[in-house]
């Protein structure tokens, strides 16, 4: 969401300050159509939160029970990850998210962009977003998770998502020390999408006058309530990121490690100097993210399992040494002379 790849400000995204506390796959029932639903109700469809979330954000007549509504999984995963009822939205929302997302598309996949040749990298991150779709039931979700490598131009140690396209740098692999740290960033991006953050941020911008007419993916500064939400938004993808973690198999702590060890890549690698102690009101501190995870991993009992790290140093090897016809630059993996380049 909004410049997420400035990863030390907004590496994982959610909606709720307070712990998440998934409980086992039950079969979901039907939510009321009021705009209070008591806890039991939740907790009954196979997904609980304390009281304090039970929220309805004002002025744009969605209550809590449509935020926090789930759909029947496909399989059975150990914790359900609630997927967002999409019918709530007006259609000029539905039309626009529909439109950035073929544009998306379209920019990810033009053939006349000059790309690096990276097939390990490709086949690494495509089979990391395999497996965490699959994990959680998500892969027959409506509008279908989209996520690329971006293997056309240099970034930062980071991803984003935006209309159920994601994209992640070549750079946040180089970053990390392990295919769950990796699998965590795109956990939560994924829970983005799962959640529609997109959407519901749109909703919530077609009060401000001042985008009356215009496209609601140009906002203009953001209002008091849509910090609020977007605070929610990103630690509900933290919390959401941490369960789809440990359903595909990951180590669940590995979410906040990859909090801080993208921190650590920003505070020493000398590329990303302009960033250092930046800080963005959209997304909460740091150490309040990772508060908030380990709430989550400590309430669902999630145990520390041994990380993979197999295939990722090949991995490391190619992107280090990538580089295109007509352009010098090379990876900081290269430049550091942790891997040697032909």
């Amino acid at each position: 969401m909004d410049h997420p790849r400035l990863i030390v400000l907004s590496l994982f995204c959610s909606v709720c300050a307070c712990p998440l506390q998934a409980q086992q796959v039950a079969a979901p029932v039907p939510i009321p159509g009021s705009t209070v639903v008591s806890p039991a109700v939740l907790s009954s469809s196979g997904f609980s939160m304390p009281q304090e979330l039970f929220f309805s954000i004002p002025g744009i007549g969605i209550g809590v029970e449509q935020f926090l509504a789930a759909t029947a999984p496909q399989e059975s995963p150990r914790f359900a990850i609630p997927v967002f009822d999409r019918s709530v939205f007006p259609k000029q929302i539905v039309d626009q998210i529909s439109a950035a997302r073929r544009k998306r598309i379209e920019g990810e996949t033009d053939p006349n962009v000059r790309r690096f040749t990276i097939p390990l990298a490709q086949a690494y991150f495509s089979r990391i977003v395999e497996r965490l779709l699959s994990g959680s039931a998500l892969k027959g979700m409506e509008p279908p998770i989209r996520f690329f490598l971006n293997d056309s131009s240099w970034g930062l140690p980071g991803a984003d998502i935006s209309a159920g396209v994601g994209e992640a740098d070549a750079e946040l692999i180089e970053a990390l020390e392990s295919e769950d740290e990796i699998a965590a960033v795109l956990a939560h991006e994924i829970a983005h999408h799962v959640r529609a953050h997109s959407e519901q941020v749109a909703l919530l911008q077609l009060k401000h006058p001042a985008i009356q007419g215009r496209s609601i993916f140009d906002s203009p500064e953001a209002s008091d309530e849509e910090l609020d939400l977007r605070w929610r938004q990103e630690l509900e993808a933290d919390g959401l990121s941490v369960l789809m973690l440990s359903n595909a198999g990951y180590d669940a702590s590995a979410a906040v490690d990859a909090l801080y060890a993208v921190q650590r890549v920003f505070e020493t690698d000398p590329r990303y100097e302009f960033y250092r102690g930046r800080t963005s009101a959209k997304h909460p501190l740091l150490e309040m993210r990772a508060r908030h995870m380990r709430k989550v991993i400590a309430q669902n009992a999630l145990a520390a399992t041994p990380r993979i790290v197999a295939g990722l140093e090949e991995v490391q090897q190619e992107l280090a040494c990538r580089k295109r016809p007509g352009n010098e630059e090379r990876s900081f993996l290269h430049r550091s002379r942790r891997f040697s380049c032909p």
